[in-house]
């Protein structure tokens, strides 16, 4: 599940934050992330995992050329603050949890350990 709050558009501008992290079940958590970006940065694009590392990818939608390189995105002349909400399902182990912007190459530090209850 993934659930974006409002653009808001003050002038302080969130850091990229967890500011929850609340385990449902031993194999779901559901994950509270803030950060400050471009006003079409809401829509979640998806989600994986690479050894001992989950990673969210997130942004506006992209065109990719037949080699995978990004072609043409969806950018909007304003920046705000947002809150994403994800309910993560079949967690089997422990992972540290990073976010990556859909169009960009590199992920954000690492931003949370999410340890199994």
């Amino acid at each position: 599940m993934f659930e974006s709050g409002r653009c808001n558009n003050n002038e302080q501008q969130e850091k990229l934050s967890v500011t929850a992290q609340q385990w449902v079940n031993d194999s779901t958590v559901m994950i509270g992330i803030k950060f400050y970006g471009n006003c079409c940065d809401d829509s979640y694009q998806d989600l994986t995992t690479e050894s001992d590392t989950l990673t969210i990818h997130f942004g506006p939608n992209f065109e990719t050329d037949s080699e995978g390189k990004v072609t043409e995105i969806e950018h909007c002349l304003c920046n705000c603050n947002f809150e994403f909400k994800y309910l993560i399902t079949n967690i089997k182990s422990n992972y540290f949890l990073r976010m990556k912007l859909a169009a960009v190459e590199s992920n954000s530090k690492v931003l949370a350990d999410i340890k199994r209850e």
